[in-house]
């Protein structure tokens, strides 16, 4: 069983997301402790990051128990 992590910005988000992040987004995160609603992340490479909080984690079953699970970002209020 393999889980693995995507990105995916509200609107709002995506503006900002396009400035502070380059492409493709790269972060790590321990299988332990996935991030929860409401958690937030520092996502980019010093000195341009940005942070954003989690609003939505979506499950993608595959075959094998293998599991995609996309993290819906947005800007902290």
């Amino acid at each position: 069983m393999e889980t693995s992590y995507a990105c995916a910005f509200t609107e709002n988000a995506s503006k900002s997301a396009l400035f502070a992040v380059p492409e493709p987004i790269s972060f790590s995160i321990p299988p332990s402790d996935p991030p929860r609603r409401g958690d937030v992340l520092i996502v980019g490479e010093p000195p341009r990051t940005q942070p954003f909080v989690v609003i939505e984690r979506q499950y993608r079953f595959a075959g094998n128990g293998d599991c995609t699970i996309t993290l819906v970002l947005d800007i902290p209020a």
